[in-house]
């Protein structure tokens, strides 16, 4: 699956923002106000992220 989406200013903290797709939203049953947890490991030259719902 994948999904594409665009980074657009937060105007905070030097960060940027994007949508989850509602596919991802689903599959996660996440709800607004939830929390996620970013890790970022680098395989063959791409980038994969594993993303969980803070618990």
């Amino acid at each position: 699956m994948v999904e594409t989406t665009k980074l657009v200013s937060a105007n905070i903290a030097n960060s940027l923002r994007t949508t989850v797709p509602m596919v991802i939203v689903k599959q996660m049953s996440l709800k607004e106000g939830e929390y996620l947890d970013w890790a970022m490991d680098k395989v063959n030259d791409q980038w994969i992220a594993v993303v969980s719902k803070k618990s």
